[in-house]
């Protein structure tokens, strides 16, 4: 919600998808919701609210992980991507699933502490969870650490020094930007939204 709705997710995605399939439609549905965990998805309230009213998903792309793992560890975390999985699936069959890793930072650059160190076996973790399960993988830490050490580093939003104060854009680095602590903020920017988009472009393309 840091974001005005025409720079969300979905649109990057959509207008990707267009190109990538000029003769095809599509509907994209963004289910997430701020600061949520795959367990709180399950949650049948939730779970009615996000899918009561779409009758079949063909495609779905799943970005879960941080939160699990700060409240069930690597294996509770692990424990309710396949729950929701397996829940997707009784809800679409046919569906195509996608398991996303997450956001890799620019320490100690552009992060005060090695948040790395934490979801590096996380990711580690989810991909071979993946595997062992059929389910491919677009692999957004790998791809942001690849495209940092490629020099494009500028991949997450800024602020300080509240969550309130959410600089989408570099408009401020000039003020700030000696201060890894304007940069400790584990979501993406704009640019880094147009790169997903296109990641998960190329893992439809894969299969």
């Amino acid at each position: 919600t840091y974001f005005p709705p025409a720079n969300r997710p979905e649109n990057h995605l959509t207008v990707r998808l267009r190109r990538a399939f000029p003769n095809q439609s599509f509907l994209v549905h963004n289910l997430a919701a701020d600061g949520e965990s795959a367990d709180g998805f399950l949650c049948p309230e939730r779970w009615d609210k996000a899918l009561g009213e779409i009758s079949r998903l063909d495609i779905a792309f799943i970005r879960y992980g941080i939160n699990d793992r700060k409240r069930f560890g690597i294996s509770g975390c692990l424990q309710n991507l396949g729950l929701l999985c397996e829940a997707l699936k009784g809800h679409s069959p046919g569906i195509r699933l996608f398991l996303e890793t997450s956001i890799w930072v620019d320490y100690p650059t552009h992060y005060l502490w090695d948040r790395n160190a934490a979801l590096s076996p996380l990711y580690e973790a989810m991909r071979i969870f993946a595997q062992d399960n059929g389910y491919p993988v677009v692999d957004i830490y790998a791809n942001m650490e690849a495209e940092t050490q490629r020099g494009s580093w500028d991949l997450r939003v800024r602020g300080l020094p509240a969550p309130q104060h959410t600089i989408v854009d570099d408009s401020f680095d000039a003020f700030f930007g000696d201060d890894p602590a304007f940069f400790t903020n584990i979501h993406p920017n704009s640019r880094c939204l147009g790169l997903i988009a296109e990641w998960e472009i190329e893992a439809l393309k894969k299969q």
